[in-house]
């Protein structure tokens, strides 16, 4: 089986079954993308704002290219079956004719799949990105689904880049809860991301001195994770974590 390099698409051999549901994709695979839309209007019920029309886009051409390979599925003749000479010809025009809709038709949900995608990033909503990815990925677009899963984690990448930065040693109660929010959820492929924790530990235990009132044994274990190594980054902010929240309960 061949690919094509510039869509990730795949394309049939010579020899393949005419039966095959599509030369492009499985039934589930082509419905895939439409599990995210679903989930994105459920969402956008109260705002018909440019996500839902995308949405509705995604879903008319995923019911328009079910249609089509519907089509397909009734022409192809199958195993042992004889079509007359007469019904043949037009039969298999049909068919042809049928093919191509499904191709440009699978392309169309392509499109509307990134049309969507721009739109959930534009309202932070990278894990519904991420779940396109993969459908599309699942459904041979490669490229498409790598674009993407880049787009996505660059913007993932940033939002937490604004987030760390915000993070000093004058923050007052609300601020210093945020930054440990921010510490705790920081995604595990974040790039040097036990190195990110450990530089905001020390910035991070000077707020939590100054905004509670610490005994001996609770103030030396915040200053050992302040003076604590990248690699132990994880178990020290667990430690000044649970002594802020103990402290302000």
């Amino acid at each position: 089986m061949t690919t094509r390099r510039e869509t990730g698409t795949t394309t049939p051999p010579a020899d393949a079954p005419a039966t095959a549901l599509s030369p492009y994709l499985s039934l589930r695979q082509a419905v895939r993308p439409a599990i995210v839309t679903y989930t994105v209007l459920a969402g956008e019920q109260e705002r018909a704002g440019e996500l839902a029309e995308e949405a509705g886009q995604l879903l008319e051409a995923t019911r328009k290219l079910l249609e089509a390979v519907g089509l397909v599925h009734l022409l192809s003749p199958k195993p042992g079956e004889e079509v007359p000479g007469d019904d043949h010809g037009d039969r298999q025009a049909r068919l042809l004719a049928a093919y191509a809709d499904a191709g440009i038709l699978w392309a169309k949900v392509v499109g509307s799949s990134i049309a969507l995608a721009d739109g959930l990033l534009g309202q932070g909503r990278w894990d519904d990105v991420l779940r396109l990815a993969d459908f599309l990925d699942h459904a041979g677009e490669t490229v498409v689904a790598d674009s993407l899963r880049g787009r996505a984690n660059e913007a993932v990448h940033s939002n937490f880049y604004a987030r760390l930065n915000r993070i000093h040693d004058k923050m007052s109660r609300e601020e210093t809860a945020a930054a440990i929010d921010t510490l705790r959820t920081l995604p595990r492929g974040f790039p040097e991301r036990k190195l990110e924790i450990a530089l905001r530990l020390r910035p991070l235990g000077t707020s939590v001195k100054n905004v509670t009132r610490l005994d001996r044994q609770s103030r030396n274990s915040v200053d050992q994770a302040m003076a604590s190594l990248p690699d132990s980054a994880d178990y020290y902010l667990a430690v000044i974590s649970d002594i802020f929240y103990s402290m302000v309960k």
